[in-house]
Formats: structure tokens, sequence, C-alpha cells
């Protein structure tokens, strides 16, 4: 493959991390991990000897820092209120308590400090570039031709835009922002809740491990009862103290 390279899709959760993945493995770019989530891997446990020449979504980079290497690196934007409003959607489809202006003033500052890390690193990598969330979801096809560019590798771009479901932008109210076709019913279901997933199919558990794995950082060890208790357990901890600097 043409000077083919070891790109890092950086960035927080909630910000297109797995829709870029989906990108590049589209358009033919050996990636880390396997389609649709790309992160086998719990944070810090990333096997950097096989990511050389892969695309590798580090999701929550600011955590797991690469060691020294030579990266090509794609640090995902969003807008920072829709980014919030997507966490905060998924806090309560995991039964967390929200306290929506004090959680929402938290995220917000947390993801402010935390692309500064982010940042730092990237810009002392080969090259860093900055893809917005927002123009992807609008014109996967016009963002695809630009990392193929900047990076100078082989991608396919129109069969990377076709990656990228049609879509508002903008975090929807339903889970996972989309309309799912549940296999095995015939019918279509916005999945709301997780009592709305149907695990009785592959779909269904694939769904629900996806949950889990966005949620708990990869720790697929734990039952989805195990995860909400652990949330609701970080939850605590992290607003402890009442006041936001």
């Amino acid at each position: 493959m043409k000077n083919q390279k070891t790109i890092i899709v950086a960035g927080i959760i909630r910000s297109g991390l797995t829709a870029t993945m989906q990108m590049l493995d589209k358009g033919g770019y050996p990636c880390l991990g396997k389609f649709p989530g790309f992160e086998e891997y719990p944070i810090g446990e990333v096997p950097w000897r096989e990511c050389e020449g892969k695309a590798v979504k580090l999701i929550d980079s600011h955590r797991q820092l690469p060691p020294k290497g030579q990266y090509h690196v794609i640090r995902l934007a969003r807008d920072i209120d829709e980014q919030v409003k997507s966490h905060i959607k998924f806090m309560k489809l995991m039964g967390l308590h929200v306290r929506p202006e004090r959680d929402w003033n938290a995220l917000k500052i947390n993801i402010v400090r935390d692309y500064q890390i982010i940042d730092e690193w990237a810009s002392k990598q080969v090259k860093s570039i900055i893809v917005n969330f927002e123009n992807f979801i609008k014109d996967p096809l016009t963002t695809a031709l630009f990392i193929k560019s900047e990076f100078d590798i082989s991608l396919d771009c129109e069969a990377a835009a076709s990656a990228i479901v049609d879509r508002d932008p903008k975090c929807l109210d339903d889970f996972l922002e989309a309309q799912f076709e549940i296999q095995n019913t015939g019918k279509n279901g916005l999945i709301k809740t997780i009592d709305d997933i149907d695990t009785s199919n592959d779909y269904g558990k694939l769904l629900m491990a996806a949950i889990a794995k966005i949620t708990t950082e990869s720790q697929t060890d734990k039952t989805p009862d195990q995860v909400i208790q652990q949330l609701n357990d970080l939850s605590s901890k992290m607003y402890e103290n009442e006041k936001i600097h």
C-alpha cells in the first residue's frame, strides 16, 4: 500500500472516533481491531507493536498517549454542546442519576481540559489534522479526500464516504442516533433504552456488547448490571465535590 502510515484517530468519546475508523476501514486502510467498534483493548492496553502501518482508534486519548513513534494524527472535533448532550444521553441510558446543569458544566470543563492534553501531544507528531464531526457527517467524501491528500495514503474515498450514515449531525434523542433494522423481527425500531434491545438475536447481542464497551472502557468481563453499578459508583466519585472550578 502506498506510503502506509500509523494513523492515530484521537479524541474523546462521542466525537466521531468510531465513524472515522469505519470510514478508513471501508476505504481499504488497515485498521487495528474489528468492525464496528475497533476497540478490543481496554484503555492503556493497546498492543502498540501491532499498530505500525494501521489506523488506531484511541478512545479518550488523553488517558493513553502512545509511546514515542512516527504518528499521523486525526484529531476529532465536535460542537462541544452536542458532545456534552451525547454524553448525558448515554448517562441517562445507563440509568445514571443526571444533574443537568452541574453535569453539563462539569463535562464541558473536562472536555476542554482533556483536548488540551491531546492537542499538545498531537502537535509534536509527524503530522496532525483536525476533522470536524459536523463536516464529515454532512460531506464525508470531502473529508475522505482531505485525509487522503494530507497524509498521502491510498484510500478509496468513495467507498470510505459510503460508511457514513446520512443523518443530522446534531445529537438526536434516540439511542445511537439511528433507526436500526432489528434482525429476525421484521420491523424497524428506535432504540431508546436497554429494554428495547432484543438480545435473542446476534444483532441485539452485538449492540448490547457495544454499549458495555463504550461505557466501561471495553471491560467486557462485566454484565450489563455490573456496568450500570460501576458507572453509578464512578459518577458518585466524580461529583462528590459540589463546586465546579
